[in-house]
């Protein structure tokens, strides 16, 4: 096999022929900031002498900075969506019950305006459906027959109470969209969707004027924001595309990993002169699958994969990777690199969600919720021991804990109060739970302050306190956007929102790895693979959970509904996550993949598709 043509490397060498001495006047757009960095490495490769370089931003990035509109906090975006829903639907029902239905709402909205979707038109009542030939002109045939199946099914509506329900909320979803978004609008900000949309609109509009030469590189399934940003800018002579793809699935009209790709190269066509390394999938690869009877064992693979790729070459920045399917198992994978291969780069953050901070935290939180409606002072035992064994904790004072807890074990005490538990500072901390709302961030913080102190002379007491630092701002911001909300005085926040809200915080929250970005084997995750190329993959995790995944995101707009407007559904994220498998793997020379084969309830066990396919293809 020859050497392989990685495809940012073929992208830098046009850009370089093609653009030396316009650099300045150059954006290039990427799926991702590594990405950017991989890009970087190649282009200054190919420099003889030092040159302002081009700006390097990724998509998501370019398009929300065409916008005036500033993105908001979800909290506060939930709490302005429940004010416009109680006004214009009449339900009263408190903000605890609203939360899931405008979390959902609120990701209906942001694909709404992503996907550039007239939504008066969308919430009609449209059971008379002689209506969708006539009003629906700019819709395909193909589109109106989902749209004629799904209100023609409820054409007697007026005779079932569960299809009044439905349609009496559903009529009224317009006027709360168009509330809403000028409420955001009037304060100078919006969700993700909405800025999107704005800065969409001022672009096409002429309003934003640009004397720039924007490159698209290496995109996938683009939305009609973006296409609308990139048929603008071809038409002005503002854009260049390249697209990477294998002659494999993309001349196979029915594999999904090259379902956005052919539209893309048929609306955005290539350079005509710009050539790179494709069709080399069906040429020769070393596949191996690894079965292990575990999560954790599946990182016993790291070690001979370690050897076979040469871990100590620093300058290999993309020679090897390790791609984890299943984030779960960084620590793992990392336990298991052999002491001499130096040369690692983690690209992926480490998922705080798995941090003992994290877990006290939550254990803390589940405390003070079950305490929140009832005496705080009353603190169920079963809380209290599971904190109290927490291996952050369980070695200050051990000795006084032991013998409580086996009195009170002894005793047959269901409840405890915070007097008893004052074993230490932190313990007092703990246990003395918060009053009101208004107390509950800074109970928290004032228990990760004590942390700190208490991680002082441990081994991995560096690790700790910057995870500590991290979580600290986060619990800090939220209590801050809680404080905002009750200001506006039309919501009520009860304890178990306010944990709810902790929760979610705290398990998106992921700890950053410092090293050279550009050396040695890399470690990460699915999304971070976008546009590299690597000589030899480990792929961990590859079971039908993590890749392609079962996640499947709630929404208040029928099934039926979304496809005959174009918003995307289960096929459309098949067919993302397909192109991300099948482009990693198309220029490698050896690829090993490893799953877990034990069955844990309902999930787990199975390998992933697109092992299966690999087998028969």
């Amino acid at each position: 096999m020859g050497k392989m043509q990685r495809f940012l490397d073929s992208c830098a060498a046009y850009v370089y022929n093609r653009f030396s001495g316009y650099f300045a006047d150059l954006t290039i757009v990427l799926p991702n900031r590594r990405a950017g960095l991989f890009f970087t490495s190649y282009l200054r490769a190919k420099l003889q002498q030092p040159v302002i370089g081009p700006v390097i931003t990724t998509i998501h990035e370019l398009m929300i900075s065409f916008s005036a509109l500033m993105p908001a906090d979800r909290l506060r975006l939930i709490t302005v969506l429940y004010e416009s829903w109680r006004e214009h639907t009449g339900i009263n029902e408190s903000f605890d019950d609203f939360w899931y239905w405008g979390d959902m709402l609120l990701n209906d909205f942001d694909d709404i305006d992503k996907y550039l979707v007239n939504a008066r038109d969308l919430f009609r009542n449209l059971s008379q459906v002689k209506e969708i030939e006539g009003h629906f002109d700019y819709l395909s045939d193909s589109q109106k027959k989902v749209l004629q199946q799904f209100w023609g099914a409820l054409r007697n509506w007026e005779n079932y109470e569960q299809e009044r329900d439905f349609i009496s909320i559903w009529e009224k979803l317009s006027v709360v969209y168009d509330d809403f978004r000028e409420t955001l609008k009037k304060e100078g900000v919006g969700y993700d969707g909405m800025v999107i949309r704005d800065g969409t609109e001022r672009v096409v509009s002429g309003s934003l004027y640009t004397r720039r030469v924007y490159l698209f590189i290496g995109m996938n399934a683009l939305n009609p924001c973006e296409k609308k940003i990139l048929s603008y800018l071809k038409m002005n002579g503002k854009a260049h595309f390249f697209w990477d793809y294998d002659d494999f699935y993309l001349d196979d009209v029915s594999h999904p990993a090259g379902f956005f790709l052919r539209e893309n190269l048929s609306q955005f066509p290539p350079p005509e002169d710009f050539e790179f390394d494709t069709g080399r999938f069906v040429l020769p690869k070393r596949f191996e699958l690894v079965a292990v009877p575990s999560g954790f064992g599946q990182a016993q693979v790291v070690p001979r994969f370690m050897e076979k790729s040469d871990c100590n070459s620093a300058d290999c920045f993309d020679d090897a990777a390790i791609v984890l399917a299943d984030e779960s198992l960084l620590f793992p994978v990392l336990g298991a690199i052999p002491g001499h291969c130096e040369s690692i780069n983690v690209t992926m953050g480490y998922p705080l969600r798995n941090s003992p901070v994290v877990s006290l935290l939550l254990q803390v939180a589940e405390l003070v919720r079950n305490a929140g409606t009832g005496n705080p002072s009353r603190i169920y035992f079963r809380l209290v021991a599971a904190i109290l064994h927490h291996p952050l904790i369980s070695d200050i004072e051990p000795e006084k804990v032991q013998a409580f807890l086996q009195q009170a074990t002894a005793g047959n005490q269901v409840y405890l109060s915070s007097a008893e538990l004052g074993f230490s500072a932190l313990h007092s901390q703990i246990f003395n739970l918060p009053a009101g709302i208004d107390n509950f961030a800074p109970y928290f913080l004032d228990i990760l302050k004590l942390l700190v102190d208490h991680t002082e002379g441990k081994n991995d007491a560096a690790v700790l306190k910057e995870i500590i630092s991290i979580v600290y701002n986060s619990v800090e911001k939220l209590g801050q956007t809680v404080g905002d909300a009750l200001k506006r005085g039309k919501v009520t926040i009860s304890p178990a929102v306010f944990i709810r809200l902790m929760r979610q915080y705290l398990t998106r929250l992921s700890a950053p790895f410092e090293g050279e970005p550009l050396s040695g084997v890399q470690v990460m995750g699915i999304l971070e693979t976008r546009c590299l190329d690597f000589r030899h993959l480990l792929i961990i995790g590859m079971n039908e959970d993590f890749w392609p995944g079962r996640d499947s995101q709630p929404s208040m707009i029928p099934v039926g509904i979304r496809r005959g407007f174009g918003l995307p559904g289960a096929d459309e994220a098949e067919a993302m996550v397909s192109y991300y498998f099948y482009r990693l793997i198309q220029r490698a020379e050896t690829v090993t993949m490893t799953w877990n084969t034990v069955r844990d309830g309902l999930t787990g066990g199975e390998l992933s598709r697109f092992c299966y396919q690999l087998m028969m293809q």
